[in-house]
């Protein structure tokens, strides 16, 4: 069972609501341990890869490039471009 709503495109969430959920990779806001912990980043990983189609899946999160930041806001701003780039929608408005 998952800790986090899952929406079927990028475009269900606003900007503000992915940036949120980007959160959850920097703070364990549902204080799971152990392997709890391990699974829920890793749902939360696929679901990420799903959902963004990046080329870099997982490695905007855990292994950004250099001139990104590293943070909730760096991974929305990464994800946007890329997707931008592609044609590809985005954000649903505010």
């Amino acid at each position: 069972m998952s800790l986090f709503e899952i929406k079927k495109s990028l475009n269900d969430y606003t900007e503000d609501e992915f940036k949120e959920l980007m959160q959850e990779f920097f703070d364990n806001k549902h204080n799971l341990s152990g392997d709890g912990f391990a699974i829920h980043i890793q749902e939360l990983s696929d679901y990420f890869i799903r959902l963004t189609e990046h080329p870099y899946g997982n490695g905007v999160i855990f292994n950004p490039k250099e001139e990104q930041d590293d943070s909730p806001e760096g991974i929305v701003l990464e994800v946007k471009k890329w997707r931008e780039s592609q044609g590809l929608p985005c954000f649903k408005d505010q």
